[in-house]
Parts: C-alpha cells; structure tokens; sequence
C-alpha cells in the first residue's frame, strides 16, 4: 500500500535530519 511505502520514506528522512535515537514509545 502507498501509506506504508510513505512510512518508509517519513523514516529515512527523519533519521536524515535527526541522529538515532531511542525509538518513540509505542501507542
């Protein structure tokens, strides 16, 4: 499905922007 590819694609970038860290608490 294209929102999971999206998913994919918000990821890369934010891991671009933002160094890793710890992942964001699940809801």
């Amino acid at each position: 499905m294209i929102v999971s590819h999206m998913d994919d694609v918000l990821i890369q970038a934010f891991s671009t922007f933002f160094p890793p860290a710890p992942p964001p608490p699940q809801f």
